[in-house]
């Protein structure tokens, strides 16, 4: 039987729309933990759900599919594709704490070579994932060993409460996943800011909270909602959906050097069929999976992307004092920004990636019923601009190259 936390919600009595939440640490801990869920997470907690518009995850289900059915010829090592398709974030330990816990990663394991003698010696590593190869002697890594890092968690003075957030205090959620401090000031401007004059239109409920209410808030939030607490709540109730444009706000990071594709474009719809790729193009998209919704909403968006809640809790934790509400500066920081053989692809625009063959191009065209004539190739050089608008596209859209690339091309054919 999953574990429930219980919240406390004031609705509007005659709208089914809740106007707040009180919440104590455990559930603002594991709210906050949703911003260190890797992608590749994010896809396998809600590939299940029941509503197709989990659709909304755009091409990352797809993206997912390919590398969880890519032939393990096609990469390096067993363990990548492993790493990629199970990434763990540096709050993965801390989260396994949480009375809710949302991830469905068990504890992190540590592997080292089966040859105890070998393990010991100088320069011997460990893994964390099983059965791979020893770079020492090449047998496999399959013993588990004890691994315990001295951080703030385990030098003594640590009071084992609460794990991201203090337990002395309790916080105030709103629909739109802004937390604030549960002060008489904070919920009198919050009532005001959303025409609220009449108390007597508040009622008070409590509500259970399991895995699954956790997931429906998360759909809710990918969903591009304003209401994602609404949303898990009165499930059949009209959402507010926001289809804003987005102003992504490059950080200064670059890429060390640009990438080509040569993508294949349908002339009478400007449509991109499909593209093809080396390695390390195939290689950047599938890292995509390892990217935590922190450091997406965060550093590579600055806070300012399409998902207006998941931009209001990261603002949230940036906000909220260290000491006072956040327990300290490395777990807020580890909150907002969560620390991830040369082939040749075919990456579809919906990014389903396989090797490139003959076979498959062929197919591909006789898939969308494009006769030759109306196919034209072009190339195009990725670099940390175009890099964002795949990534970004990717999250919203299941025609994520055409949305990120087409109109680059277009220009380029002026």
């Amino acid at each position: 039987m999953d574990y429930k936390l219980v919240l406390k919600l004031a609705v509007h009595k005659e709208e089914k729309r809740v106007l707040f939440a009180e919440a104590d640490s455990n559930f603002v801990d594991t709210l906050f933990s949703i911003m260190t869920l890797p992608m590749a997470t994010v896809v396998r907690r809600l590939r299940n759900c029941s509503d197709n518009k989990v659709k909304v995850l755009g091409s990352l289900n797809n993206l997912y599919n390919s590398l969880s059915n890519l032939p393990d010829k096609c990469l390096s090592t067993e363990e990548i594709k492993q790493t990629l398709l199970n990434t763990r974030t540096s709050a993965h330990d801390y989260c396994i704490k949480l009375e809710l816990n949302i991830d469905d990663a068990e504890r992190t394991q540590y592997y080292v070579c089966i040859d105890w003698d070998c393990s010991r010696r100088p320069g011997a590593n460990f893994s964390t994932i099983a059965y791979v190869r020893c770079n020492l002697c090449g047998k496999t890594m399959t013993r588990i060993c004890q691994y315990e890092e001295l951080t703030a968690a385990t030098r003594g003075n640590h009071r084992d409460v609460g794990v991201f957030v203090s337990d002395v205090t309790t916080f105030i959620v709103t629909d739109d996943l802004r937390v604030m401090p549960n002060t008489s000031g904070n919920i009198i401007q919050l009532l005001s800011a959303i025409g609220i004059t009449d108390t007597s239109q508040i009622a008070y409920r409590n509500f259970d909270i399991g895995v699954n209410q956790m997931r429906s808030l998360l759909e809710g939030a990918l969903l591009m909602l304003k209401n994602p607490l609404t949303y898990m709540v009165y499930s059949s109730t009209q959402a507010i959906i926001l289809r804003q444009a987005v102003m992504v706000k490059p950080s200064s990071a670059v890429l060390t050097a640009s990438m080509t594709l040569k993508v294949m474009l349908q002339k009478s719809t400007s449509k991109l069929l499909f593209a093809e790729a080396n390695s390390d193009f195939a290689e950047f998209v599938f890292g995509f999976l390892e990217i935590p919704l922190g450091t997406l909403v965060g550093k590579l968006m600055n806070g300012n992307t399409s998902y207006v809640s998941l931009d209001n809790l990261y603002k949230s934790i940036s906000n909220l004092t260290v000491g006072e509400f956040i327990k300290s500066y490395d777990l807020k920081d580890m909150l907002i920004n969560p620390k991830l053989v040369s082939a040749k692809f075919m990456v579809t625009d919906d990014l389903v990636i396989r090797p490139l063959s003959s076979t498959s191009t062929i197919d591909m065209l006789s898939k969308f019923k494009v006769p030759l004539n109306d196919v034209e190739e072009h190339t195009v050089n990725i670099g940390y601009k175009e890099c964002l608008k795949i990534l970004e596209a990717s999250l919203i859209s299941s025609s994520t190259l055409t949305d990120a690339l087409v109109e680059k091309i277009i220009q380029a054919k002026k």
